[in-house]
C-alpha cells in the first residue's frame, strides 16, 4: 500500500515566498542604485557646466530675484560626487547691488540625500551677506523682503532648514539702516553652523564687529519645532533656548540703531552673558549676567543723565501667566562714589484675574533686601517718573538701608485694595516739611537715627522703633508743633501701632 505524501505546512511555506520577495527586493533596490550611479557618473557629472543657465535661470525663478552663478564644476573621487559652485551672487531688486555673494560653495551628497532630493552638506566659503532696512522700515535679507514672521513663501527657509548641515566659514555681514540713516556696521570672520536632525535644529553663530564696537562674540541655540509640522523654516513656531556671549562690549556704538524718542544710550562698555527661552517663537525667559562700566543712559525728559561707574548683577525675568522679575548680587557704584551694598530684588505681577474680578483680581508682590534708600533716591529722581514724585522724593531726601522688605497688593497696582507690607529699616532719615498753611500748622514730620522693624495693611499696622546703633542721637523733627521743631533723644524705644477709620487715622505709642 503506497502512503500519501504529506503537504507542507503553512509557516515554512510563507517563509520561503517571503525569502524571494525579500531577495527580489534587494536585487531591485541595488539595480536602482547602480542606475543612479550611473546617471550621476556618466551623465550628470561631464555636463554639469552645460547646466549652468538653466540653473541660474531655475534659481531666479524660485527666489525672484536676479541670481548669477559664475561656474560649476562635479568631482568623482569617491563613489558620490561632489558639486563646487563659484560666483553665485544674489543682486537686490531695489538699487542692484550685490545682496548676497558665495566666493565658493561645495555640496556633498549622500545616496540617502538623493534619494530625498537633499544633500548631505553645505560649505560656503567666505560669503558676503547685505541686509538692508529701507526708509519705509521694510527690512530685506539677501535681497529677499522679510515681511513678517510666518508671512510669505517659505520654501526657501524650509528647504535650508531641512538640510542636515549648513556650514559657513569667513563671511562678512553688512547692515544698512536706511530708516536710522546710521552708519553701515559690518561683521567680519563671521562663521555660521546649521545642523538639523528631524524636529530639532542647532545653530551656531560667531562674528568679530568693528574694533571700537569690542571683541568677538558668539550666539548658539538649540530649537524644536512642533511634532507635526509641515515647514521647517518657520521660525515663529519654534520652542528651544538661546545663549549669546559678548565679552567685552561698547555700548555707545548702539546709541545710532536704537530708537532716540525716548531714551539715549551714551556710554557703557563690559561683558554681557545672556540666555534666551523662547516657546512657539515668543521669549518666555531672560537670564542675564551683566558686569559694565562707565554706564549713562540720557532720557528724553530729564536733564540730567543715570550715571553710573559700573554695575554688577544677574537679572532673570520670565514671562507666562504672570511677570516675574529677579535681581541677584545687585551692586553699583553711582557717579558721585556712592555704593550700592549687594542685595536682592525679586517681584511678581499677574494683570489680570477672573472675568468677574475685572481688574481688581490683578495682584502682585514685591521682595528687597539690602536697599540703599538714599541711593535709589538719586537714581528715581532720573527716572522718567511724574514730575509730583520727583518733587517729593526731592523734598524729603530719603535716607537709610531698607531689610528683607515685602510688599503685596490686589487690585490696580496704582490703586490697591488691600496691600501689606513688613520689614526692616536702618538709620532712616526723612527730611522735615513745613505747613503751606503757616507756621502754626503742623507740617511734614521728620526723622534722623530711626531704626524700626514694621508691619502694616490697608487698615492698620504696627512698628517697633528705637535708636538706631550707628547714630549718636535720634532727632524728631515736628514743624508746627513746637517752636523749636527738632527733639533730640540719647535713648528711645517704643512701639506704635495705628489704624485707619475713613479719614480718621487712630495711633498709639505705648511702652515709650
Amino acid at each position: 500500500m503506497i502512503e500519501p505524501k504529506p503537504h507542507p505546512k503553512r509557516l515554512p511555506r510563507w517563509l520561503g515566498r517571503l525569502a524571494r520577495w525579500s531577495l527580489g527586493l534587494v536585487l531591485a533596490l541595488w539595480l536602482m542604485v547602480a542606475a543612479v550611479w550611473g546617471v550621476l557618473h556618466g551623465w550628470i557629472v561631464p555636463r554639469i557646466g552645460e547646466w549652468r543657465p538653466q540653473l541660474q535661470a531655475l534659481a531666479t525663478r524660485s527666489l525672484g530675484i536676479p541670481v548669477t552663478i559664475g561656474a560649476i564644476s562635479a568631482q568623482s573621487s569617491g563613489v558620490i560626487p561632489s558639486f563646487e559652485l563659484r560666483d553665485v551672487v544674489l543682486h537686490d531688486p531695489g538699487n542692484g547691488s550685490k545682496a548676497l555673494h558665495l566666493s565658493k560653495v561645495m555640496i556633498a551628497v549622500s545616496a540617502h540625500s538623493l534619494m530625498t532630493l537633499g544633500v548631505e552638506q553645505i560649505y560656503i566659503e567666505a560669503p558676503e551677506l547685505a541686509v538692508r532696512r529701507s526708509a519705509d522700515g521694510k527690512l530685506y535679507v539677501a535681497g529677499l523682503p522679510i515681511d513678517r514672521p510666518g508671512g510669505g513663501d517659505s520654501r526657501l527657509t524650509d528647504w535650508l532648514f531641512s538640510q542636515p548641515e549648513v556650514a559657513l566659514r569667513h563671511g562678512s555681514v553688512q547692515w544698512v539702516d536706511e530708516l536710522r540713516q546710521a552708519p553701515p556696521l559690518q561683521l567680519t570672520q563671521v562663521d555660521l553652523v546649521i545642523r538639523n536632525k528631524g524636529w530639532q535644529h542647532q545653530v551656531r553663530f560667531d562674528a568679530s564687529p568693528p574694533p571700537d564696537w569690542g571683541q568677538r562674540f558668539t550666539i548658539m541655540g538649540r530649537f524644536s519645532e512642533p511634532l507635526l509640522s509641515i515647514h521647517e523654516g518657520r521660525i515663529e513656531r519654534w520652542s528651544g533656548k538661546a545663549f549669546a556671549d559678548f565679552g567685552h562690549i561698547d555700548l555707545s556704538a548702539l546709541s545710532p540703531y536704537l530708537d532716540p524718542q525716548s531714551w539715549q544710550l551714551q556710554q557703557g562698555r563690559g561683558a554681557i552673558r545672556a540666555w534666551l527661552e523662547l516657546r512657539q517663537g515668543q521669549p518666555v525667559g531672560l537670564l542675564a549676567d551683566v558686569s559694565i562700566d562707565a554706564l549713562q543712559v540720557q532720557w528724553r525728559d530729564r536733564d540730567k543723565p543715570l550715571h553710573l561707574q559700573s554695575l554688577q548683577g544677574r537679572f532673570d525675568i520670565q514671562h507666562r501667566q504672570d511677570y516675574r522679575l529677579a535681581v541677584q548680587g545687585l551692586s553699583f557704584t553711582t557717579g558721585d562714589g556712592m555704593q550700592w551694598p549687594k542685595g536682592d530684588i525679586k517681584a511678581s505681577y499677574s494683570p489680570t484675574g477672573t472675568r468677574e474680578q475685572g481688574r481688581l483680581g490683578e495682584h502682585g508682590q514685591v521682595q528687597v533686601d539690602g536697599v540703599d534708600i538714599g541711593i535709589a533716591t538719586q537714581l528715581l529722581l532720573r527716572l522718567p517718573l511724574p514730575e509730583s514724585a520727583h518733587g517729593q522724593l526731592a523734598a524729603l531726601a530719603p535716607q537709610g538701608l531698607l531689610r528683607q522688605a515685602r510688599w503685596s497688593w490686589r487690585g490696580p497696582v496704582d490703586a490697591p485694595v488691600t496691600y501689606k507690607a513688613q520689614g526692616r529699616v536702618e538709620n532712616l532719615r526723612l527730611q522735615a516739611q513745613p505747613s503751606h498753611e503757616g507756621p502754626d500748622v503742623l507740617g511734614i514730620p521728620g526723622v534722623q537715627g530711626l531704626s524700626a522693624s514694621f508691619e502694616l495693611d490697608q487698615d492698620s499696622g504696627q512698628a517697633q522703633l528705637e535708636k538706631s546703633a550707628a547714630s549718636q542721637a535720634l532727632v524728631l523733627s515736628l514743624p508746627g508743633m513746637f517752636e523749636l521743631p527738632d527733639v533730640g533723644f540719647d535713648q528711645f524705644r517704643s512701639q506704635l501701632r495705628w489704624q485707619i477709620k475713613g479719614q480718621a487715622i487712630q495711633a498709639q505709642m505705648p511702652d515709650l
